[in-house]
């Protein structure tokens, strides 16, 4: 089967739900006949990713790295290229044709190369390949993906609710494994209060990284690296301190919905850092005066840092939720125009 990008609808009647969302959006750079029965004969675009650039961060390098994640490679020839150009949505498209500036020497001077320097501009972008140097329009086909969103668990007491099953089911070791190495909510730096009776946790949580319920789904681990599927291969060993973070409860809930989510990098020292990532225009303002995750490196001696591995996972499925085609879908019974096929 085929994945074609989020269709727009017909020219002129075109619903693009979070484009008040995103600040750059990336288009396919040729155009299709609308198959829908209600709108035969017009013409459409189709978006392949956008995003929010918040404070003018998003390296070139690393849009490029998301865009890889998010079109199918075997659906198209060359290199991947950026070209920067007019919204597609006020040109007069033609059906199963080019959607490009006008000349080779136009479009080479609008190409965003990926391995240029600094940040992503905002504006529309189409997607072309370069085959034996020359640009080359296609029709973009994108990863599928079909995870659900995530249930919340078990809260984090030592004693289950009830109905709960041994997979949503947390332990209270590794809660307080958590609750001893972090010490404060990863995000903000809220640090947990002292007392004599026992630290004040409330309003703090134990987030796992890689969810509960996911472990032994098959659309939730068949993705992941044979390395990566033994860290959650069962409950006991997705409920370990490498896949749980301290958060507060907010920051909680907004990781939990995909939200924000970090990119590792590199400090000056060579160690990891994790780059604090938001989506959407709106999405997870409370993490937004935020820069960096603050693991305290003097505390993980005797238990598991959270895992690298299961951290980037949790940014994949925020891109392929958020980046990928036309992005987060609508409430239950919102109505569009939208066509996909």
């Amino acid at each position: 089967m085929e994945y074609l990008p989020e269709a727009q609808g017909p020219q002129g009647q075109q619903y693009y739900m979070n484009e008040d969302e995103r600040n750059i959006h990336v288009w396919c750079s040729w155009s299709k006949a609308c198959s829908s029965p209600q709108f035969r004969d017009s013409v459409t675009p189709g978006i392949v990713a956008g995003c929010y650039m918040h404070n003018g961060w998003l390296p070139i390098r690393v849009f490029y790295q998301w865009i890889d994640q998010i079109v199918h490679r075997r659906y198209y020839n060359g290199t991947l290229i950026l070209v920067s150009g007019p919204d597609p949505r006020t040109l007069d498209l033609k059906a199963n044709a080019p959607i490009s500036p006008p000349t080779h020497e136009d479009t080479k001077r609008r190409a965003v190369p990926r391995d240029s320097p600094g940040n992503m501009l905002e504006g529309h972008y189409y997607l072309m390949s370069i085959v034996n140097q020359k640009f080359t329009c296609f029709w973009a086909t994108l990863i599928p993906h079909n995870l659900d969103r995530r249930v919340r668990t078990v809260s984090q007491t030592p004693t289950p609710s009830q109905g709960t099953t041994p997979t949503t089911r947390r332990r209270s070791s590794t809660r307080t494994a958590v609750r001893l190495r972090d010490k404060s909510c990863l995000v903000t730096g809220e640090e947990v209060l002292p007392r004599k009776r026992g630290s004040n946790f409330t309003g703090f949580e134990v987030a796992h990284i890689f969810p509960l319920m996911g472990v032994g789904e098959d659309s939730w681990i068949k993705h992941l690296p044979p390395k990566t599927q033994r860290l959650v291969g069962s409950s006991l060993e997705a409920d370990h301190p490498r896949n749980a973070l301290l958060l507060q409860a907010n920051v909680h809930s907004l990781f939990d919905d995909y939200q924000w989510s970090v990119l590792r990098t590199r400090d000056q020292s060579s160690s990891n850092c994790y780059k604090i990532i938001r989506f959407e225009k709106s999405g997870a303002s409370a993490v937004a005066p935020y820069d960096t995750l603050k693991i305290n490196q003097q505390n993980l001696s005797s238990t598991a840092q959270p895992d690298p591995d299961l951290l980037e996972d949790h940014l994949r499925t925020c891109i392929m939720w958020h980046v990928r085609g036309i992005g987060q879908r609508p409430v239950s019974g919102y109505k569009s125009l939208l066509w996909e096929s």
